[in-house]
């Protein structure tokens, strides 16, 4: 998709909910201007790329000769697409726990998140990777955490008569006031809060359901009160995001598909969820 007019800094956009304010350049059943001024290999990965100001962000993998892998992270102009810099971190092209359509993907899906109080940008890797980048020095790594070595998440369970499917890590993470919020997916803790700063973990959730498969987290307001909802391996978590009660379950909805695969995000308007 192409952002006309505005950044894109967030999963879903700037207001989070996939919309676009401007032209999508459709028009008589066909795009008006289609050619590209430009194209960037930016490695392999279903990740969706970021706008911010005059400069694109991208998380991808690539394999090196010897078979060993690296995510790539790249900032680039947006203008030209030219390369403003770069940074790489050794990773595996699936998660540790991966199993299942590994000819239909590969590397990172989990779209980065731009934090624009701080200029940090977040990416999570399949692996579960989490990484802390400066972007107004080049890319230097502020913090690193692994998900899958704090919070040991479970492979995914095989549902029904389906194959086992597991896609490592793939929700994009949240900052929300202070902090960094991610979707762990452990038995300690489905959803956690991290200082966005320094990566030291504030709290984790109550509920404690296997991550799923979706997009990302959506913030949403129940009755006034800042909650985040997502959906798991299990279906629809909605938790709180107020000190004092951070991490309280509001809401569940039973939603395991035969897939084991919730892939589309929630999508909020008020307090009501579609999933």
């Amino acid at each position: 998709s192409v952002a006309m007019g505005e950044h894109w800094s967030h999963w879903r956009g700037n207001h989070r909910n996939g919309i676009v304010n401007g032209t999508s350049g459709w028009s008589d059943n066909r795009w008006v201007d289609s050619k590209p001024d430009w194209t960037q290999n930016v490695g392999e990965g279903a990740s969706s790329p970021l706008v911010v100001g005059d400069q694109v962000l991208t998380l991808g993998h690539r394999e090196g000769p010897a078979g060993e892998g690296q995510d790539i992270v790249m900032c680039l102009q947006a203008q030209t697409g030219k390369a403003i810099w770069t940074a790489t971190y050794t990773a595996r092209k699936y998660g540790r726990n991966a199993t299942g359509d590994e000819g239909l993907y590969s590397g990172p899906s989990s779209t980065p998140e731009y934090d624009p109080a701080t200029r940090l940008l977040y990416t999570l890797g399949a692996d579960g990777d989490l990484n802390c980048w400066d972007t107004t020095a080049s890319g230097a790594r502020v913090w690193h955490r692994n998900l899958y070595d704090d919070y040991q998440m479970p492979q995914r369970a095989k549902v029904g008569r389906s194959g086992r499917r597991d896609y490592g890590y793939t929700t994009s993470p949240l900052i929300h006031h202070d902090w960094l919020v991610v979707e762990a997916g452990g038995p300690s803790g489905t959803i956690v809060a991290l200082d966005k700063q320094s990566g030291r973990e504030i709290w984790r959730s109550l509920a404690t359901s296997v991550a799923g498969h979706t997009g990302g987290l959506t913030p949403i307001h129940v009755e006034g009160v800042p909650c985040v909802a997502v959906l798991t391996f299990d279906g629809l978590l909605v938790v709180r995001l107020d000190h004092g009660r951070a991490g309280e379950t509001v809401a569940t909805y039973p939603w395991i598909t035969d897939f084991a695969n919730n892939i589309a995000s929630v999508a909020a308007l008020d307090d009501c969820v579609l999933i």
